[in-house]
């Protein structure tokens, strides 16, 4: 359905054959788009919804040539740490520990997720990093400064939090004033503040809203704004808190290749907390993985998703991307995976290096 019409009405064989998920914003299965890639024709009667019905040995040749034809190559990590975890533990009843026992380090401008199935630990991560409770054992140090010994105000000039739902972390009726305040409360001059705030806005593709009240944005808008107001206080880390939540495909896409875009060009440290695999997959180079409140892995993410075991062991479901390697007999998955991340990646840098382009040419 769109606008309250129904566009189709035919079996998902057919759908999946035809363009009509991606003509409205609706995101295809990974081995859908996969196949499309290595050049293989979609129909509907061959039975593409699932992997069991799809006549894979026709398609096996064209998926290894595609592949072999790839020079993956896993993203380089940066060298410079810029938080480092040590043996994090954290107890909210003094019984169960909701953080037992974790490190790890987040170096300078990388792009990381933290994974796991809701209730595992991972947002309290998040909450320790802000000071909002503090961890009954271990240490965090950003910048080899610990992070208790800074106040929760302190903090917050270092690292930038974005909330799951915008309207928890927005308090002002205009744009403008939204974003400002986190400059006006440190008490910069308001020339200085006017010529930052119309700055992020223009980076964050806002600036003709800069005189909006919030309520007549969307929830993706509405998601901006709340990032526009972290980005104009430059912290040196962005956590964003289940940066999925509440959108539908074709908006939670426009707002990760902005934030991909801000880490890309910017070299803006991202974080990204999630249990959404695909979100994970395509966008961030290293998975934090926690099941059961300790960390099981902590790998680049095509490594994560080539093992099944450990999936299990965090309760998550292998990718279909995974599925179709194995069952066309390829054997390096994770190259696999990386080559399919590093051509979609490569279709949407062109996607934004286009609208800029058009977007210039109508100024």
């Amino acid at each position: 359905m769109e606008s309250g019409k129904i566009i189709a009405d035919t079996t998902p064989d057919e759908i999946l054959a035809s363009p009509l998920l991606e003509d409205y914003g609706i995101r295809e299965p990974l081995y859908i788009s996969a196949l499309k890639e290595a050049g293989c024709a979609i129909e509907g009667d061959a039975k593409p919804s699932s992997l069991t019905t799809l006549p894979l040995e026709q398609y096996k040749p064209a998926v290894q040539a595609w592949f072999d034809g790839s020079k993956a190559q896993p993203p380089k990590t940066p060298a410079e740490t810029l938080l480092e975890v040590r043996g994090l533990t954290y107890s909210y009843d003094g019984e169960k520990n909701a953080l037992e026992d974790v490190s790890f380090d987040i170096k300078r401008g990388e792009f990381v997720s933290v994974l796991g199935k809701n209730g595992s630990g991972k947002s309290t991560i998040t909450k320790l990093i802000m000071g909002v409770i503090e961890a009954d054992s271990g240490s965090m140090s950003m910048n080899g400064q610990d992070l208790n010994e800074l106040t929760i105000f302190e903090r917050s000039q270092k690292v930038g939090v974005v909330m799951q739902n915008p309207n928890h972390m927005i308090s002002h009726h205009m744009i403008f004033d939204e974003v400002a305040f986190g400059l006006r409360n440190r008490g910069v001059e308001e020339k200085q503040i006017e010529a930052k705030v119309l700055e992020v806005l223009e980076l964050c593709g806002l600036s003709k809203y800069r005189h909006w009240p919030i309520e007549a944005l969307s929830y993706g808008q509405k998601k901006r704004v709340t990032i526009a107001s972290i980005l104009v206080l430059e912290p040196e880390l962005l956590i964003l808190d289940e940066p999925t939540a509440g959108q539908d495909y074709r908006n939670y896409t426009s707002m990760l290749s902005f934030i991909e875009k801000l880490n890309r060009e910017l070299g803006v440290t991202v974080m990204i907390i999630s249990h959404d695999m695909h979100l994970v997959l395509e966008y961030t180079s290293r998975s934090i993985v926690i099941a059961d409140s300790k960390l099981v892995a902590d790998a680049p993410m095509t490594q994560v998703f080539s093992s099944p075991e450990l999936l299990d062991q965090a309760n998550l479901t292998t990718t279909s991307l995974f599925e179709l390697a194995t069952k066309v007999g390829i054997e390096d998955t994770n190259g696999f995976m990386q080559h399919f991340i590093n051509v979609e990646k490569a279709h949407r840098q062109q996607k934004s290096d286009d609208v800029n382009q058009l977007e210039k040419a109508v100024a």
